[in-house]
């Protein structure tokens, strides 16, 4: 029925499938047409479906066409009636019909077409010994202009016996859901079960058994879908209380992730709990509902097992003496059938964190200037406060070595801040502190001139809890401004660079910032001063 309230009707007579156009109040708009263009062999077990706007699509069985017993065809009309022509990948056949069915071996039957608001359609039907076994239930959606979106699905999950007479409905957004009834596996009668799509013909659920009832015969479904996705399957029970029974279903959501986080432990480590239900969310019932299973492990060697329990609990139990990453895919199903996958990964160590660098500025040897210390490690790690110490071995006022004891510098580094989630750790130079050099009582950004040893407390450096286990050699660095070649002095090789950088101003070339003391954007008399100040002299150590 389209939304003006025409209908239209579908029959079989003699080996023909035939149909009549109706308007709102029953009045005849068509004579009855015949839709099935074979004559000579049977055509029948027509359905038929209609849009909002009046354009329609007639499925039938057509005997002996495809080659081999029955087969599914259809055809599609306009709101005036007037036969479509078949796209690019339908299969036409005779005239404007199309065959449905890909698979032609044994007898595909009994069709059930629905359509959408926007003209996008499904058929359903059942097809022999396709599955494995007797009978099976199969659809495929088409798109607007009955062009088919997939290849046939195969809607029963259950192979065993027989899985026959299916229903199919759809919203106005073109999700179906295909209802069906089917052989019991260990016992006498049938079951009634149905499967929901989204408009691309992707799995929303797994097969649902709808009846509750199970004493006998529950069979000859029927489903209906309204616009939002909600729907209901009747059927016919031959139970205690023999009648027509119905249920119905709202537009099941599936469950949403909200992430789980990555895994990092030491090799030999005792099993890891991880709590599901507050890794997942489900719009229709609480996340302690929901069934979780492990369906993926990218590096099973990794673990002796991996398993959840009915609480929603993951416990990932490790192989002896095993390290390295795997990725696990966790799904979380609601009791609908559908579900969501949410990946993380676990990452088991072979021992504690390293330092594997410790770099000054960007690695380059210039030290006339030193505003930056970047520690990377082999892995994530956490500081905690005072994990790096810097300490002041010699000031060495304007180049010289005044012998001066060791002081405790720490506090010219700022916070440190990392690049890539803690593998890399990076200590800015602070302002404000006694051994952060200034121009005029501004800050430079740069230590002080002098003599420093770098530090790392282990204990204050960890991975997944576990902290290095020896403290690294500590570093031994200096700052003298003018000093581009790291060589502890300032000598001729740095004047014939700081002459070259005399005079230039940032962004142009030649202009080295290594040289500008201020730093104001220009190598001028100020910084050759500065440099003047520390001409032939150096740092011993």
């Amino acid at each position: 029925m389209d939304a003006s309230g025409n209908f239209i009707v579908a029959w079989q007579m003699g080996n023909g499938v035939y149909a009549r156009r109706y308007n709102a109040d029953g009045v005849p708009l068509t004579s009855g047409f015949r839709v099935s263009p074979i004559t000579g062999a049977f055509q029948g077990d027509p359905s038929v479906a209609m849009d909002a706007a009046g354009e329609f699509v007639i499925a039938w069985t057509s005997y002996d066409q495809d080659g081999s017993g029955n087969g599914i065809y259809a055809k599609r009309y306009n709101a005036a009636g007037k036969e479509l022509t078949p796209p690019a990948g339908a299969t036409r056949a005779v005239g404007n019909e199309f065959r449905v069915n890909a698979t032609t071996a044994n007898d595909q039957e009994s069709p059930s077409v629905a359509i959408g608001a926007g003209g996008s359609f499904v058929v359903a039907w059942q097809s022999f010994a396709q599955d494995g076994s007797g009978y099976g239930a199969y659809a495929r959606p088409y798109n607007a202009v009955g062009a088919p979106l997939t290849g046939e699905l195969q809607v029963n999950a259950t192979t065993a016996n027989d899985q026959e007479s299916p229903s199919v409905a759809m919203d106005a957004g073109g999700n179906f859901v295909v209802a069906w009834e089917g052989d019991r596996v260990d016992a006498l009668g049938r079951n009634v079960f149905a499967r929901q799509y989204n408009a691309a013909g992707v799995p929303l659920t797994g097969e649902r058994q709808v009846n509750a009832t199970t004493a006998q015969e529950e069979d000859y479904p029927s489903a209906a879908m309204d616009a939002g996705g909600n729907f209901v399957v009747a059927w016919t029970s031959y139970g205690s209380v023999p009648g027509v029974f119905a249920r119905r279903y709202g537009p099941n959501e599936a469950p949403t992730s909200l992430g789980i986080a990555p895994v990092n432990v030491l090799a030999n480590a005792q099993p890891t709990v991880i709590d599901l239900t507050s890794s997942f969310a489900d719009p229709n019932e609480p996340s302690s509902a929901l069934a979780y299973n492990v369906v993926g492990d990218t590096n099973s060697a990794l673990f002796s097992s991996t398993s959840t329990d009915a609480s929603g609990k993951l416990m990932l139990n490790y192989a002896p003496n095993q390290s390295g990453q795997a990725t696990l895919t966790i799904r979380a199903t609601d009791s609908g059938g559908l579900f969501v996958e949410s990946s993380f990964t676990v990452t088991v160590r072979s021992g504690p964190p390293v330092l594997s660098a410790v770099t000054i500025n960007d690695g380059s040897p210039q030290r006339s200037q030193v505003k930056s210390l970047t520690f990377a490690f082999d892995r994530i790690v956490t500081l905690a406060a005072g994990a790096v110490t810097l300490r002041l071995l010699n000031a060495g006022g304007s180049g010289a070595n005044d012998n001066s004891p060791p002081t405790d510098a720490t506090a010219a580094l700022g916070s440190p801040n990392t690049p890539d989630g803690g593998k890399t750790w990076i200590y800015p130079i602070a302002a404000g502190s006694p051994f952060t050099q200034t121009s005029g009582g501004n800050p430079t950004g740069s230590l002080v001139d002098g003599i420093y040893t770098l530090s790392v407390d282990p204990a204050k450096v960890t991975s997944g809890g576990v902290p290095m286990t020896a403290a690294p050699q500590p570093l031994t660095f200096h700052r003298l401004f003018g000093d581009v070649n790291g060589d502890a002095a300032v000598n001729p090789l740095d004047y014939a660079k700081f002459r070259n950088a005399f005079g230039k101003t940032a962004g142009a070339a030649g202009y080295d910032a290594a040289f500008d003391f201020d730093p104001d954007g220009a190598v001028n008399a100020l910084d050759y001063n500065q440099f003047r100040n520390r001409f032939g002299k150096g740092l011993a150590y």
